[in-house]
């Protein structure tokens, strides 16, 4: 989406609209309405599944189903933050390599893997850190869409710190899993902040 957008065509400005409205849906809301789509009777998930050729499906119940819908959910609701941050990095890269390997006979593909991408990496680390340590902590979509189920395959270490400390009333367990995942965050964030790092002093070099 970001590779779309970088170039000019009709009608850009509604599509990154478009693009960015999730942005302003609040994740609770948003749960909502993918509960809905994925709903197992009257659903428009189903609607278009049927239109197809397919059968219906309980989404949420079925656990085959649920953790693909769960991860559905959320690839919508932080797409438009990745995009932003891959978008704007494509904005300031300088124009000097592109020339340079359009000049040398190269392909799109070729500049885009060669020249582009590579250029990108930091981004690409930095979009890494934020979506490990915000899976982590997802709570309220697998709350609302699912309540951990079917049989537990949708629950993630934030739910479950909740269900043991709320539901369960065993504060030991649910510390641990909560400690547990700050020590997660805290070392997911210093690996790769030294990749980052080593990767700025390398290009500076």
């Amino acid at each position: 989406a970001a590779v779309l957008f970088n170039r000019d065509f009709p009608g850009k400005n509604v599509l990154l609209s478009l693009v960015l409205l999730p942005m302003m849906v609040a994740p609770v809301a948003s749960a909502l309405c993918w509960k809905f789509l994925f709903d197992g009777q009257w659903g428009a998930v189903n609607y278009f599944v049927q239109l197809l050729g397919g059968a219906k499906q309980a989404w949420l119940a079925d656990p085959r189903f649920a953790l693909f819908a769960v991860a559905v959910a959320d690839v919508w609701l932080y797409l438009p933050f990745v995009f932003l941050v891959l978008y704007t990095s494509l904005q300031v890269i300088p124009s000097e390599p592109l020339e340079a390997a359009l000049i040398d006979g190269a392909t799109g593909w070729q500049i885009f893997i060669r020249v582009i991408f590579p250029l990108l990496v930091p981004s690409f680390v930095l979009i890494l850190i934020i979506r490990l340590v915000d899976t982590l902590r997802v709570f309220d979509l697998v709350y609302v869409m699912t309540n951990g189920g079917p049989g537990g395959r949708t629950a993630t270490l934030g739910f479950l710190s909740y269900e043991w400390i709320f539901r369960h009333f065993n504060m030991g367990r649910g510390s641990v899993v909560t400690i547990f995942i700050l020590g997660s965050v805290i070392l997911i964030s210093w690996y790769f902040i030294r990749v980052l790092q080593s990767q700025f002093l390398e290009q500076a070099k």
